[in-house]
């Protein structure tokens, strides 16, 4: 396996160089080029596997659904802007999604702190790193896990890939996806190019949804065993924002779900910002990122790396209806806003060195998280043809800078036994927020991982994290003037107490058992929710602020095995529960669940991989989601359980080129992944695969 061990350090943000060192907490998955064969392959080592992309796979969130230890909460199944991923019940600010080394997740103050996993597609990835926990001391701010997506290094043959699928709810092309790459090294000069479009029409009404994407990246070796790379990032978006559709009410379309709630522009209410037919949201996002690997021999190496993001979104909103006596005509624009969402760079700097049993990682990196102008150049209320909010730009000047610095040893006292040490210490402070922090923290980790048999291991890994406050965080923290038991708590960082415990078997490149268990305690754990104020409970205020203290505890259970030489079985079942305590606004919310929101208690699947032929592959598979608990309104839900079934059929038409037909939701069962949004039923397509 190649790992990202425990820590690194000299400038400052991470790209693609393999580390030396390994441990149990990761995963490393190869998405295979063209192949109909079963995931299990005898040259990879124990922690990796080739993985063969099937079905809708639009993003790395698809590709991870049947993970027992990743839950999705998406509104709808393709085009869903908000945090679709959690990995052990910790969301979007408590993990980290990576492309090359840059942070996926959006800094932004209004509407931001989620992963947009429509901006994460598949188009020249070669392979994808699963970290559970915060064991890395490598990562800031990591509770949950972390994903590191890479992009493919060329070789001197060119490669080249072509992906295109087709399917749909209702008509056979209710959505489609067309992407390819390619990639060649030139002498010292490489280049691996990746391209994509996807458009999906409206599953709820006025949800339609398109995507392109482009990212080239660029590589040129140096002497002395030196590489520098590259590379740009670019993806649109446009997605329409969901319409409210209740039975009985002016415009209701039986075409299309109900949805009693319709989307909100982040940051306001009012007349001119409740969704009307036409309306959408608008993103677009540029990320550089450069590096400078230096290869010392073959048993060191350090990396330099920087990077930067530019990511803007647009909100329009149009009437719905002539009104005011014609100032205001159904479709003018009455609300547009333009907003600079993050603007975010950071730096890197990293070494690893093995010396003796030692390997020894260390480093530091800086990150300035922060968003630009904010600029409303049209706010009319229909029903009066007046302004609503002033017009023109404005720039807070938020800003959050953090630092960490991290130092590991992975020792191999024998061929039995192997000791993980390390620690971080990071460094935060906001500027030109209505509550600054600025803080600091030193945290241990520590692991033995045990070598029992060649094919047996089992590590356990103690360790404290630290997570400070995002800017979303910080932006809605209620210093209690609308809410009395809010008041003067400030918004204070997260602290972690943890453990992992993991144990692996594997038989002879048949397949693995891995089983997981791992308990997280949180002092201060921040929660953002809408509740009443003091002076009129009738009325509502979103409020980010810390309770005293959240717990989760977590096993799960997992492997695959090659039952016969053309059949491959899978299975995993994951077990979560979690308990909140100390929260201020509680004596409110009579009916407040202890539990955190969203989080299934029991989640499994199983399934399998039939070669039929040489040619012919048969995968199928059922998906269990447990209830899961939601506050909403003031209330406590439960979102019921649900199981899915899906099938695909593959077929090698002609060399390097495979045909797929597929099926997800066998039964068209009627379920949510988030509340009050029907999930997608029955749906089918078929795709095409091309690799040279």
């Amino acid at each position: 396996m190649r790992k990202i061990p425990f820590a690194a350090a000299i400038c400052l943000f991470l790209i693609n160089t393999p580390a030396m060192s390994e441990t149990m907490m990761q995963d490393t998955i190869y998405l295979e080029e063209v192949t109909v064969s079963g995931s299990v392959d005898e040259d990879l080592k124990s922690s990796e596997a080739k993985v063969v992309e099937k079905k809708r796979s639009n993003n790395i969130a698809d590709f991870l659904a049947k993970d027992p230890e990743i839950n999705l909460t998406r509104k709808s199944a393709v085009g869903d802007g908000a945090n679709t991923l959690t990995i052990r019940g910790q969301g979007s600010e408590r993990i980290q999604v990576n492309i090359d080394g840059v942070n996926m997740n959006s800094t932004g103050n209004i509407g931001a702190g989620y992963i947009d996993f429509n901006m994460l597609p598949l188009d020249n990835i070669d392979r994808i790193e699963v970290i559970k926990g915060g064991s890395s001391v490598e990562y800031g701010n990591v509770i949950g896990g972390v994903v590191n997506a890479y992009t493919a290094h060329p070789t001197s043959k060119p490669k080249a890939n072509i992906y295109a699928t087709m399917g749909g709810w209702d008509e056979a092309d209710d959505f489609y996806n067309i992407r390819g790459s390619y990639s060649q090294m030139f002498g010292n000069f490489g280049v691996n190019l990746g391209m994509s479009r996807q458009e999906a029409d409206e599953y709820f009404k006025n949800s339609d949804y398109k995507v392109t994407h482009i990212a080239p990246k660029f590589f040129l070796r140096l002497p002395w065993k030196a590489e520098l790379t590259a590379g740009i990032d670019y993806t649109k978006s446009r997605r329409g924002m969901i319409i409210a559709n209740v039975p009985g009410t002016a415009g209701y379309d039986s075409d299309f779900p109900t949805v009693e709630t319709s989307d909100g522009f982040a940051g306001g209410g009012g007349p001119d910002m409740t969704p009307n037919e036409g309306s959408y949201q608008e993103k677009e996002r540029v990320m550089y990122n450069t590096a400078y690997t230096q290869h010392i021999n073959d048993n060191a190496f350090f990396e330099l790396s920087a990077y930067k993001v530019y990511e803007d979104r647009t909100d329009k909103n149009f009437a719905a209806k002539d009104s005011n006596n014609g100032l205001v005509k159904e479709g003018d624009t009455i609300y547009e806003r333009e907003l600079e969402m993050d603007r975010s760079y950071g730096f890197k700097g990293k070494s690893e060195v093995k010396i003796s049993d030692h390997t020894i990682l260390f480093g530091a990196e800086r990150k300035n998280l922060q968003g630009g102008e904010t600029d409303i150049k049209v706010s009319v209320n229909p029903n009066n043809g007046n302004n609503q909010r002033p017009l023109g730009s404005t720039d807070s000047g938020q800003e959050i800078i953090t630092n960490g610095f991290f130092l590991a040893d992975s020792w191999k006292l024998n061929d039995m036994f192997t000791v993980d040490l390390g620690m971080r210490y990071d460094t935060y402070k906001t500027e030109n927020f209505t509550y600054d922090h600025d803080d600091s923290k030193l945290t241990p980790r520590a692991g033995l991982t045990y070598t029992i048999t060649p094919q047996d291991k089992a590590a356990v890994y103690v360790y404290q994290s630290y997570r400070t406050p995002t800017m979303p965080d910080t932006v809605h923290y209620s210093n209690g003037e609308d809410v009395a038991e809010l008041r003067d708590r400030g918004i204070k960082p997260e602290e972690v107490n943890a453990i992992d415990f993991v144990y692996r078997h594997d038989f002879r490149g048949k397949g693995f058992i891995k089983f997981s268990a791992w308990y997280y305690d949180i002092d201060n754990y921040s929660l953002r929710r809408t509740v009443p104020t003091t002076a009129d409970p009738t009325q509502t205020v979103n409020a980010q602020y810390n309770i005293d203290n959240a717990e989760f505890i977590g096993t799960s259970l997992g492997g695959e095995y090659k039952v016969f030489k053309n059949l491959t079985v899978n299975a995993g079942v994951s077990y979560q529960k979690s308990e909140k305590s100390g929260d201020p606004t509680d004596k409110d919310f009579s009916s407040s669940s202890d539990e955190v929101d969203n989080i299934p208690e029991y989640k499994g699947n199983a399934g399998f991989v039939w070669k039929i032929t040489d040619k012919l592959t048969f995968d199928m598979g059922l998906n269990y989601i447990g209830e899961r608990p939601k506050y909403e309104d003031g209330k406590q839900k439960t979102l019921s359980s649900y199981t899915l079934a899906d099938a695909s059929i593959a077929y090698e038409v002609a060399k390097n080129t495979i045909l797929e037909v597929y099926a997800d939701n066998l039964f068209d069962k009627k379920y949510e992944e988030t509340s009050g949004y029907e999930a997608m039923g029955f749906n089918a397509g078929a795709s095409v695969r091309w690799a040279y």
